[in-house]
């Protein structure tokens, strides 16, 4: 975060930690002001709905174009490399890596069954097979289902209560625009 010389905090877009950890708790005015990348403006969030809802738009726009000359960038900068087939460029004060063509990647349940019937002829040890493969278990959350339980009086839900925790997720907003 940066103070301008007036005293008003700022915060660039980048990286957004910094603008949610720095505001105030729902339903709080904040003096917290944005400073927009593409104009250098300073957008006050104390501004109305629409104005913010607008800005909101247009950068999501923005974004989204960014986005493609980014990967119009890389593509070209990969092109350089693949002619010149180094994958490092060596500029003023920089070096530009690249990802060499051709990387592959495998299905990790097929080569999992390949390497099985390998490490059944003994052509592999597990080691060697576990080192290529690893078998990872994860649980989903099924929010209906957590709904479902909530809906049961007693133990069941107060177990179910007892565990819900603060959703880290950053809250969206979204902004259609009418015509």
């Amino acid at each position: 975060m940066t103070t301008s010389p007036e005293g008003s905090d700022q915060v660039a877009l980048e990286p957004p930690s910094e603008v949610t950890e720095a505001l105030p708790p729902s339903g709080e005015e904040t003096s917290l002001t944005v400073l927009d990348p593409t104009t250098g403006e300073v957008l006050d969030l104390s501004s109305p709905n629409e104005t913010l809802g607008a800005w909101l738009s247009e950068a999501r726009e923005w974004k989204s174009r960014l986005g493609e000359a980014v990967r119009m960038v890389e593509a070209e900068l990969n092109r350089r490399m693949d002619t010149d087939c180094s994958w490092t460029l060596h500029a003023e004060g920089m070096d530009i890596q690249g990802s060499a063509p051709g990387r592959t990647t495998y299905d990790a349940e097929e080569l999992d069954a390949g390497l099985a019937v390998l490490e059944e002829k003994k052509l592999i040890s597990p080691k060697a097979r576990r080192a290529a493969v690893e078998q990872v278990t994860t649980l989903k959350l099924r929010k209906s289902g957590v709904n479902a339980l909530l809906k049961i009086e007693g133990e069941v839900s107060e177990l179910v209560r007892s565990l819900e925790k603060p959703d880290p997720k950053p809250r969206r907003v979204s902004v259609k625009v009418k015509p």
